[in-house]
């Protein structure tokens, strides 16, 4: 049953993350959790579901060291709101 538990949530997790990305026009999405992390079964599945919902028109990616994404977007989110703000 652990495999069929891994595949459901990859594919939720893949169908979700297709559908805020073709929202926003992202092709490529970056994955970033403590879920797919050193878990080579769901990072699989993941990317075989997310490029069967793009019709293979996008693709998903795994950040190796996962844990500096986070710090890299606050960096990056912290200069655009301070450009934002001296601008007015």
């Amino acid at each position: 049953h652990t495999h069929t538990h891994t595949q459901m949530i990859s594919w939720n997790i893949a169908h979700i993350a297709r559908l805020v990305a073709a929202q926003e026009g992202a092709r490529t999405i970056i994955f970033t959790g403590s879920f797919m992390h050193d878990n080579i079964v769901s990072q699989r599945k993941f990317a075989a579901a997310f490029r069967y919902w793009s019709a293979g028109d996008s693709q998903a990616l795994f950040m190796k060291h996962e844990g500096y994404v986070g710090a890299l977007g606050a960096l990056a989110m912290s200069t655009l709101l301070r450009e934002e703000h001296s601008r007015r």
